[in-house]
């Protein structure tokens, strides 16, 4: 819990925001080829790192990472655990169950947010169409 509040307290809010936003489909394809590097790194050059031994996080980089990964979360819609638990592990900054159990709680409360913004935005632009 020390490890997950900082970083979904930052990042369910910028999730929110994200999901406000419509990208075009292009730039998403971008993005998230982009996002899928990070995990792909981490298996191709820090496969053979011994993850048992983990550091106290910082504060202020935990509040940072999470609203990064919020915001990307709710922009192209995923739930943000493919970006986080690598970053966890990179970062050492928690074990495998640890990252684990931390990304799936991650996920859901980044989907929702992220889903709510969606649908605020969807919403809000069926207001303006019906009101014009």
């Amino acid at each position: 819990m020390k490890l997950f509040l900082p970083l979904a307290l930052a990042s369910i809010p910028f999730a929110f925001f994200g999901g406000l936003i419509t990208v075009d489909a292009s730039f998403y394809k971008k993005i998230l080829g982009f996002l899928l590097l990070i995990p792909i790194a981490r298996f191709l050059f820090f496969g053979n790192m011994k993850f048992d031994e983990t550091k106290k996080p910082h504060l202020g980089m935990a509040i940072i990472i999470g609203a990064a990964i919020g915001f990307l979360s709710g922009l192209i819609g995923i739930g943000g655990g493919i970006i986080l638990s690598p970053v966890l592990l990179l970062l050492r900054w928690a074990n495998m169950k640890e990252s684990a159990a931390i990304s799936a709680i991650f996920i859901f409360v980044n989907s929702v947010a992220g889903l709510t913004g969606q649908l605020t935005r969807e919403c809000t632009l069926q207001q303006i169409c019906i009101y014009m």
